[in-house]
C-alpha cells in the first residue's frame, strides 16, 4: 500500500515536532543545571564576601572615622543629648591630615578609635572631590597629595 504525499508529509511534521520537543526538554534540563550551578557559585561568593566583611569589621581599617549622631533626631519629640567625647590620637603622624579631611568633608567630628594610624585613600579622594566645589575648603584645608598609579608606579598627582 502506497502512502499518499500528504500522509508522508504529516508523518515528517510529527517526527520533526517530536524531535523539537525532545531538544526543548534537553535544553531546559541544561538550563536548569546551569542555573543550579550558578546559584551554588553565587552562594559561595556571598559567603566569602560575608566572611571578608566580618574580618574587616574585626580588624582596624585606615582612618579617620566619621562620628554620626545617634538617630534621636529621627523622632521629633526626642530630647537631644551631647555626644561623648571622641577618641583622638593627637600624637599620630596623620592627625593633622585626618583633621583636614574631616573639615573638607564637612564632618561635625571624627574619631581615631581603632585606627591603625594609616590614611584612608578613598577619603582623601572624596575630600579632594568635595573641595573642588567648596571655595572656603580650598582656602582653609591643606589636603594630603593624591597618589595615582601610572604605569605600575605610584606618583603624586
Amino acid at each position: 500500500m502506497k502512502r499518499s504525499a500528504s500522509e508522508s508529509s504529516k508523518e515528517n511534521i510529527v517526527r520533526r515536532a517530536t524531535e523539537l520537543q525532545f531538544q526543548q526538554r534537553s535544553f531546559q534540563e541544561k538550563i536548569a543545571a546551569a542555573a543550579q550551578s550558578l546559584r551554588g557559585q553565587i552562594a559561595a561568593e556571598i559567603a566569602a564576601l560575608e566572611r571578608e566583611a566580618r574580618q574587616e569589621e574585626s580588624s582596624p581599617s585606615a582612618g579617620p572615622f566619621r562620628l554620626l549622631e545617634e538617630e534621636l533626631e529621627a523622632h521629633e519629640d526626642a530630647i537631644p543629648r551631647p555626644m561623648a567625647a571622641p577618641t583622638r590620637r593627637y600624637e599620630c603622624k596623620n592627625y593633622e591630615r585626618c583633621l583636614e579631611i574631616a573639615a573638607a568633608l564637612n564632618w561635625e567630628s571624627f574619631s581615631c578609635k581603632n585606627c591603625p594610624g594609616e590614611m584612608n585613600e578613598q577619603l582623601i579622594w572624596q575630600a579632594h572631590s568635595a573641595q573642588r566645589h567648596d571655595a572656603v575648603s580650598q582656602q582653609v584645608c591643606d589636603l594630603p597629595t593624591l597618589v595615582c598609579i601610572a604605569g605600575g608606579k605610584r606618583e603624586p598627582e
